[in-house]
């Protein structure tokens, strides 16, 4: 597993909070980003944050982005960009999206299209939740608790195979995905 991305991820959750015009239920934040997180992945061995996995009560999240939201975590580089306001983040000032690639923001965008058409505002986080209940990497965690959800059980759930899994698990071909050069192979 490679060092969670701080600069990364933080402008990730920052085109997410503006593609949701400047304010966004931190849940749907989680999820959103979880979902391109995770696809990214299969698509080509390496996530967009390099962050941890884990199920909690109301689905998969990237436990890193989890504990900046809730304070346990400090960055300066969010804490310029975001703030937390109740269950919502809002955007403090923009970032350049200097630390996303193309294919990043893609993601994000894409994710953000395909949820946030098919829910109303109000039922926005707990339709999302139920949608990550479902997803085959999620289990229930004991009370109040969280269990690790391995990157390579999320390749395996999406269909890749064996060998595809131990490319996309090596640092050569995650250090082409991060040039831009190839993916990994399905």
């Amino acid at each position: 597993m490679e060092t969670f991305d701080e600069f990364a991820t933080v402008d990730a959750v920052c085109l997410l909070v503006k593609l949701a015009g400047g304010r966004l239920n931190h849940t749907a934040a989680l999820k959103l980003l979880y979902f391109a997180d995770r696809e990214a992945l299969a698509l080509s061995g390496a996530s967009t944050t390099r962050g941890s996995y884990v199920s909690m009560a109301k689905g998969p999240v990237i436990s890193e982005v989890y504990d900046l939201i809730k304070g346990q975590r400090r960055s300066e580089y969010w804490s310029a960009h975001l703030a937390v306001d109740g269950y919502d983040l809002v955007l403090k000032q923009e970032p350049v999206y200097e630390n996303l690639s193309d294919g990043d923001e893609d993601l994000l965008r894409k994710h953000w299209t395909t949820h946030q058409g098919a829910f109303s505002p109000s039922s926005f986080p707990s339709k999302l939740i139920e949608f990550s209940h479902g997803l085959p990497e999620w289990e229930a965690p004991p009370s109040g608790g969280a269990l690790p959800i391995p990157e390579q059980r999320i390749l395996e759930v999406q269909g890749l195979s064996a060998d595809a899994i131990a490319a996309c698990m090596d640092d050569a071909a995650r250090n082409r995905y991060v040039a831009g050069l190839s993916a990994c192979p399905n």
